[in-house]
């Protein structure tokens, strides 16, 4: 595949904090480029959008060259600040926090790597201001302060309108404003916000108490790249998905997609989970509770991971097996050790495994041997 059109899934990454963002700038920025800064800081926030972006998108919002941009993004690797996976030609990335002070002066690359490119002198100062020995307010504070006299002109009617604005409590209703001014007319373009549009995105707003952030995703993610129209069943699907009451009943008998959300702690799917969870229901043809149950087996017995291939693997195994039922797939589960421990091992014998055996002549064929090599040796001579 052209790295230009691979898919670029990212990780959900909650930000930086003020401590991390200033390691950022003052301890890793020294030795990165600009173009790799900017590329991190670019994926920081696509993040926290939680939308499927492509090389070509980077080229585009970044005004780089694909060279680049990989250039950039290896730089960010090998400074751990960033992981790349490939899997079914396309890249899944994880963004890493950067060390705070203590733990990157002490690392056995990082700390070195500074002093080497930039300086002993500079690590030591930038250290000196993150632990705040400038700090320590042991000198005369000389700030100016506030004086009771701004207040002089301060009376009884201003004291009114203050407490009348204090008293106000936030208000819980949705505001399609709000909604609007958030997303921008990059995210929602004027021209797809029609009437229908809207009271729809109001409505499921109102009904399942969907916050302004995930309700900028949905949209963001139910309007296709041309921005030809809006996909109203996707966002009314990502919507119920991730904010629907919970189904009653057993909890393998639910769709798949509130399943897995539920089993990640209430974490909203991501799209390579929901395109995989659609594969199970259209190319297995296997229904909620063996999708549920081959989930449920997935993440509890591979440490977490959900990947395509192993999956897959498994799915496949299980539609030869003729698994049709929860039952028949917990029966599968339970018999699979022992098939693993009735497996033949087959051992192939290599030449370098066996020893020679000794050759025994007899004395009569030794020495006739001898004699004759002796021969030889004549002849020539």
């Amino acid at each position: 595949m052209v790295l230009g059109k691979m898919k670029l899934y990212i990780e959900q990454n909650d930000g930086l904090s003020r401590l991390e963002q200033f390691s950022l700038d003052l301890l890793y920025g020294p030795l990165l480029s600009l173009e790799a800064l900017r590329l991190y800081t670019y994926l920081l926030s696509i993040s926290q959008l939680n939308i499927i972006v492509t090389y070509s998108h980077l080229i585009e919002h970044l005004q780089m060259e694909l060279d680049t941009i990989e250039s950039a993004r290896k730089e960010l690797e090998r400074l751990m600040l960033l992981a790349t996976f490939e899997e079914d030609n396309n890249h899944y990335l994880k963004l890493k926090k950067p060390l705070d002070y203590h733990a990157f002066k002490n690392h056995e690359v990082l700390g070195r790597l500074f002093v080497h490119q930039v300086g002993s002198e500079r690590l030591q100062e930038i250290v000196s201001l993150l632990i705040g020995r400038r700090f320590d307010q042991k000198g005369t504070d000389i700030s100016d302060h506030l004086s009771p006299s701004v207040l002089d002109n301060y009376n009884n009617q201003k004291e009114v309108s203050y407490r009348a604005v204090a008293s106000m409590d936030v208000s819980d209703t949705f505001d399609m404003a709000t909604l609007l001014i958030q997303c921008g007319e990059t995210i929602f373009p004027p021209k797809l916000r029609t009437e229908n549009v809207l009271k729809q995105i109001e409505g499921y707003a109102t009904a399942y108490q969907i916050d302004y952030q995930s309700l900028k995703r949905y949209i963001n993610e139910s309007i296709p790249l041309e921005q030809t129209h809006f996909d109203m069943k996707n966002f009314k699907h990502l919507a119920s998905i991730n904010h629907q009451p919970l189904p009653p009943g057993d909890p393998f008998t639910w769709p798949p997609e509130k399943f897995l959300a539920q089993l990640q702690d209430g974490v909203p799917v991501i799209n390579s989970d929901l395109y995989l969870i659609k594969d199970l229901k259209e190319k297995y043809q296997f229904s909620f509770e063996v999708i549920n149950t081959l989930l449920d087996y997935t993440i509890k017995e591979h440490g977490g991971s959900l990947g395509r291939n192993l999956v897959e693997k498994i799915a496949t195994s299980w539609k030869r097996a003729k698994v049709n039922s929860r039952e028949a797939a917990l029966k599968l589960i339970e018999n699979e050790p022992a098939r693993k421990t009735n497996k033949k091992v087959t051992l192939i014998k290599k030449a370098y495994d066996e020893k020679p055996p000794d050759i025994v002549l007899d004395p009569q064929e030794r020495q006739r041997m001898i004699n004759k090599i002796k021969g030889l040796d004549k002849n020539e001579e």
